[in-house]
């Protein structure tokens, strides 16, 4: 008879813990849902059932407010470590929850981008992009992420852009680094104009070509360099052939002009 009454007491008492946290018989006790590992700063969600009232959540290590099945918090920033608890009402008693213990990351530090050379870059020249911390990198052109997640980047003057870079670490992602502006300073191509003459000479007649632009130019006559370095030129009918010119500007030289060809069309 005592085994009975104590087995009845013990039934009663399993009872009593099932009503209090939600359960029952054959079913899972019911959690609060979300991330139990974000970013200080961040704004995580949480949810429980949604089918009882009288919701009422507490946060620490973070905020907000919620009468509802689900609630959105904002992580403080000076925290390692948090909790929500919630309560309800289910039609018969109040249930709560097992709290849920959540780690709160700290946002790594914001980057900085050592440049190593010019990022001012023509030719075949390149710039070096040393970012400092450890973690994961990510690197930004233009505001777009990019494929780069080394913490060295080598560019050329044809990856100009602005650069910033990011480092995340247990999840978390830093603010983007200050931008570092690299630029191709490869003058534009020259274009040629005839400023006095013809380029179809005949007999003791002559053909002044003058290149556009500033700097030091370079002529050139069948892909070969002429020799000749003055903004104009003059040619004669023994000079017949196929012209360009390149400028030089800060050390860096263009692409050739689009070719002027000087024909002899003296008669035989």
């Amino acid at each position: 008879m005592i085994h009975k009454i104590i087995f009845r007491n013990i039934l009663l008492i399993l009872a009593g813990v099932l009503i209090l946290t939600g359960q029952t018989w054959g079913q899972e006790s019911p959690q609060i849902t979300g991330q139990a590992q974000v970013c200080a700063g961040s704004i995580e969600k949480y949810t429980v059932t949604e089918e009882m009232s009288d919701y009422v959540w507490e946060i620490e290590g973070g905020t907000g407010n919620s009468t509802t099945h689900e609630i959105d918090v904002t992580w403080d920033n000076n925290v390692t470590e948090g909790k929500i608890s919630v309560k309800y009402y289910d039609g018969a008693t109040t249930i709560s929850l097992t709290p849920l213990e959540v780690n709160v990351n700290s946002i790594p530090d914001q980057l900085t981008i050592t440049v190593i050379g010019d990022p001012n870059i023509c030719d075949e020249n390149t710039v070096t992009l040393e970012s400092n911390g450890t973690g994961l990198f990510k690197w930004y052109k233009d505001n777009s992420i990019t494929d780069n997640t080394n913490q060295i980047l080598t560019l050329n003057r044809t990856d100009k852009g602005s650069y910033t870079v990011t480092v995340t670490a247990n999840g978390c992602e830093s603010e983007q680094s200050t931008a570092v502006e690299v630029k191709d300073i490869t003058p534009d191509a020259p274009s040629i104009s005839v400023t006095d003459g013809n380029i179809n000479i005949c007999g003791n007649g002559t053909v002044t070509l003058e290149a556009s632009g500033t700097g030091s130019f370079k002529w050139y006559k069948g892909g070969s360099a002429t020799g000749d370095t003055d903004q104009l030129l003059t040619l004669d009918k023994g000079k017949k052939g196929e012209y360009t010119v390149t400028v030089t500007a800060n050390g860096c030289e263009s692409a050739q002009s689009t070719p002027v060809v000087i024909s002899d069309v003296t008669p035989v």
